[in-house]
């Protein structure tokens, strides 16, 4: 250690010679007046440094009580009963005057010193200890260095300490987290001040260590196929990982960066879930870390059928709608509400297939197109009508009828769908009725009518059948004639009063007479009546 020692001057003033004192022989004591006292001259005090007890020189009496003004710096001490200064200096002191003061019954001397106390370089410089292991990446607690004697100043380390560690030129702390490892490096500490310096001599070695508590922000991790993974980070305490790998090999597009560990990619197929081990490793050891990824199917999307509105009849067999999707492929089709009878989705296709049995009215359906990612719908309407009427047949289809004479009824005979109306065109003669609900013929023809076409249709919602019906109705014949005298006898020239006839059911068109009348009477051919004169004997 090398200590500086300044030379430093203290002044002594006495304020009158010393001397001794003298006594005589009597039994009585008696107090001698001082008459001076004076310290011998004294080099400047260094603090932390023990003086030797300066005594002072007294001429006269002797003190019995000695003071100084002001106090001496902490640490020196004037002993009251002698007056020597002595001890050690705790403080830095400028060269400042002090009054020392001597007394005793017959009076008092003062004598004016002056005190000077310096720092002292430092010494003793101590770090706890001289070599010194450091984990790399691994946060130092900061090693604070002791020193005696003065306070240090300024403190310089060389060489330079290794990349991440601190050195405090204020107090000589080391401190800071080692980023590289090294081999074992001599390092010369000085701790100085004005008044000298010293050195001391460390050794650093920076320990390379295996990385540990590796971690990924995402542990569990599902993707879609064609999405893209945002690149995941690793981070890992302890030692800097210099490779990483992955065992098993990840998913086509995905990758994982040997160098930083980072995971990134798009995923290009599918991948049931599967545990990834991720191994970061030094010249030292590694750390593992589990990495869970599932790569899905993406959702299905845009759902589409050819048609949105499905009209059916009731037995038409449907020809099949096949759907199309985009995104990721479907894995199983749903339709809601449950479709009409006998019409089918097939779960796996979505292919909508089968023949209506029933009619229904308009009603919307949703068909779901779905995988475990998600799924997408459609909208389709569907109706089942019902079949139109067809194959009407009535029992004959040429009536001749008589009036007054009730026709028979005759039932139709009709297939296919169920009919809500019959109706003929045009309307039946007179006196026949068509049932429009049951399609039945019916009725006792009032008028004659010549034969005549009529188209009978029976019909529904969907549609309707013909068929058509030649009608004849001919007059009733007459019946119940009379003449109001059965039996006449006329005589030769006799004048035969007109004669009308009666008759019931049909209107008469002509009258005849077999055998003829005798000569002189006469048949009216339309009105029936009998008249004339008899002009031979007739028997």
């Amino acid at each position: 250690m090398a200590r500086l020692i300044l030379i430093i001057l203290f002044s002594v003033a006495c304020l009158s010679g010393c001397g001794g004192g003298g006594g005589g022989g009597s039994p009585e004591v008696e107090s001698f007046p001082l008459t001076s006292i004076a310290y011998p001259n004294f080099g400047p005090f260094m603090v932390g440094s023990p003086i030797n007890p300066i005594e002072c020189i007294v001429v006269g009496g002797i003190p019995d009580l000695w003071t100084v003004t002001p106090a001496f710096p902490d640490g020196l001490l004037l002993d009251p009963q002698s007056g020597a200064i002595s001890g050690t200096p705790l403080e830095v002191h400028a060269p400042t005057p002090h009054t020392v003061f001597a007394q005793n019954e017959s009076g008092q001397v003062t004598v004016i010193i002056s005190i000077f106390v310096l720092p002292a370089s430092p010494c003793d410089l101590d770090f706890g200890a001289t070599q010194f292991q450091f984990e790399q990446d691994t946060p130092l607690v900061p090693i604070e260095p002791s020193s005696g004697c003065g306070p240090a100043e300024l403190w310089t380390i060389t060489p330079t300490l290794p990349e991440g560690l601190l050195f405090s030129i204020t107090s000589g702390t080391i401190s800071g987290t080692p980023v590289l490892p090294g081999v074992a490096t001599d390092y010369l500490v000085i701790a100085s001040n004005p008044f000298g310096q010293e050195s001391v001599s460390i050794s650093i070695e920076v320990l390379l260590i295996a990385p540990c508590d590796l971690q990924y922000p995402v542990p569990v991790q599902t993707l879609v196929v064609g999405e893209e993974l945002p690149l995941q980070i690793p981070s890992s305490s302890c030692g800097a990982a210099d490779s990483y790998s992955i065992s098993p090999a990840l998913p086509d597009g995905l990758l994982l960066d040997p160098a930083s560990g980072g995971i990134s990619g798009t995923a290009l197929e599918t991948a049931t879930t599967t545990s990834h081990t991720i191994t970061a490793a030094n010249g030292v050891g590694s750390s593992q870390f589990l990495w869970t990824l599932t790569v899905q199917l993406a959702a299905p999307c845009d759902l589409m059928y050819p048609l949105s509105l499905l009209s059916l009849v009731v037995g038409d067999a449907l020809t099949p709608l096949s759907p199309t999707t985009s995104c990721g492929d479907p894995e199983t089709f749903t339709v809601t509400p449950g479709l009409p009878p006998g019409i089918v989705l097939d779960p796996d296709s979505g292919v909508l297939a089968g023949i209506a049995l029933q009619d229904q009215p308009a009603t919307s359906y949703q068909l779901t197109a779905s995988n475990v990612t998600g799924q997408t719908s459609f909208g389709l309407v569907i109706e089942v009508l019902i079949q139109p009427p067809c194959d009407l047949v009535y029992p004959s289809a040429l009536l001749t009828l008589q009036v007054g004479v009730p026709l028979a009824d005759q039932l139709p005979s009709v297939a296919c769908g169920p009919v809500s109306l019959y109706q003929s065109v045009p309307a039946l003669p007179a006196g026949l009725i068509l049932d429009t609900v049951s399609g039945v013929i019916s009725g006792t023809p009032t008028v004659a009518a010549g034969s005549a076409s009529f188209q009978i249709e029976a019909s529904n919602s969907s549609g309707l059948t013909t068929t058509a019906i030649q009608i004849t109705v001919v007059p009733q014949p007459p019946c119940d004639l009379q003449y109001p005298v059965a039996a006449q006898t006329l005589v030769v020239g006799e004048n035969l009063p007109v004669q009308s006839p009666t008759s019931g059911c049909g209107a008469v068109d002509s009258y005849s007479i077999l055998p003829a009348l005798p000569p002189g009477l006469s048949l009216d051919q339309m009105s029936g009546g009998i008249s004339g004169t008899a002009l031979d004997p007739a028997t």
